[in-house]
Parts: C-alpha cells; sequence; structure tokens
C-alpha cells in the first residue's frame, strides 16, 4: 500500500530462487488514517464475513454438471416469451426436478458414500449378516434425505436456474443484475454502507 504496509500473506521469497536476494516481508505495525492498527504481511481480513451460495453438497454438484446451464436452455428453447418478472417459480423448480430425472443425474451423499465404504468392509472382513441388514436400512434413510435436499435448498437451486435464464434474454449484463437479487454479499455491503453508525464504527 502507498504506507508501504504489505498486505501478501505468504513470503514467497522464502526458499524461491525467483525472489532470490528480495527484501523478506517485514512483520512491521501500521495505523490506518482514524489509527486502527493493521499489521503487514498478514493478508486481508475481512470486516463483515459472508458466507457462500450454499453449503449443500448437491448444489455444488448441480453447478458443476452444468445442471443449471441445461436447463435454462431448455427451458428457454420449449417456452415463448420468457419473462423473468411473471415466473411461477413453484412450476419452475417442479419442471426443473422433472428435468433431473429425464437427465438421469446422479448424486450421492457424503453419508451415503460413508455407508457403501462401511458395506464394502463389513462384506470383506465377513462380519454377521445383521451388520449388512443395519446398513441397507441406514442407506434407505439417507437416500430419503437426499430426494428432501433439493427442497430444502430450493432457494439457492431458483436463483441458479433463473441466473442463466436472465442471461438467455438479456446477456452477460442481464445475468449479473439477476444475481445480485441473491447475492448475500451484495446484500451485506448495500446494509452496511446504508448504516452509518456500523459503517463508522468499522472505521475506527
Amino acid at each position: 500500500t502507498p504506507s508501504g504496509r504489505c498486505i501478501q500473506k505468504i513470503d514467497y521469497s522464502k526458499d524461491n530462487k525467483v525472489f532470490d536476494g528480495g527484501s523478506p516481508i517485514v512483520k512491521a505495525e501500521f495505523k490506518t488514517d482514524n489509527s486502527r492498527k493493521v499489521f503487514a504481511g498478514g493478508g486481508i481480513y475481512p470486516d463483515s464475513v459472508v458466507s457462500g451460495m450454499s453449503d449443500s453438497r448437491l448444489v455444488r454438484k448441480l453447478l458443476m454438471d452444468g445442471m443449471f446451464f441445461q436447463f435454462a436452455t431448455h427451458y428457454y428453447n420449449t417456452h415463448d416469451n420468457v419473462d423473468i418478472e411473471k415466473l411461477n417459480t413453484d412450476e419452475l423448480f417442479k419442471d426443473f426436478v422433472n428435468y433431473l430425472n429425464q437427465q438421469k443425474f446422479e448424486f450421492t451423499t457424503k453419508a451415503e458414500g460413508l455407508v457403501e465404504e462401511l458395506k464394502n468392509v463389513v462384506k470383506e472382513e465377513k462380519y454377521d449378516s445383521s451388520f449388512q441388514t443395519e446398513l441397507d436400512t441406514l442407506e434407505d434413510e439417507f437416500t430419503k434425505l437426499r430426494d428432501k435436499e433439493l427442497t430444502k435448498y430450493r432457494k439457492d437451486i431458483l436463483s441458479g436456474i433463473v441466473e442463466e435464464l436472465a442471461a438467455r434474454i438479456g446477456g452477460r449484463d442481464e445475468r449479473i443484475k439477476e444475481s445480485l437479487k441473491f447475492d448475500q454479499q451484495f446484500e451485506t455491503a448495500v446494509n452496511l454502507l446504508n448504516n452509518d453508525k456500523t459503517y463508522s464504527k468499522l472505521l475506527e
């Protein structure tokens, strides 16, 4: 920074010939214009911490497999005059679930994976068959929970779908505008800037 504070968290000069002979990061103390203490070499820590889009493995899997992208393309091409503001989200969500079934989308929860590992151990070690029966019952219960995951994270799923639909309708700009409606970081930032008391306190 202009004051001479290094905000790089990691000292890449250590054991690195590319930076050999360079000045190491100094762990010095600095002060902001409002006399708040900050330290060099520690990176930047946010004043407000906001969680990401979703902590659901299922939602991340849907995103990685391009299911939001594929469904939005399918929906846009099979519906006339798609209007984001007039979408029936209940019908949209139902259509998405049906689409996943048609595409034979597969997802295994972490719990199901662990149960499968246990079943393999039981088989290899030749444990009593009662263990196998109990694990089968447990697996059935986790399968039911997996099916409920879609409903549990309905809001996150709809935001992913609507973002993609907005891109089909108005391109990159519309995607960004739509994404901000569901962006917790953006919402937190706006609320912070609109609250003079909280904002001033962060600058102390």
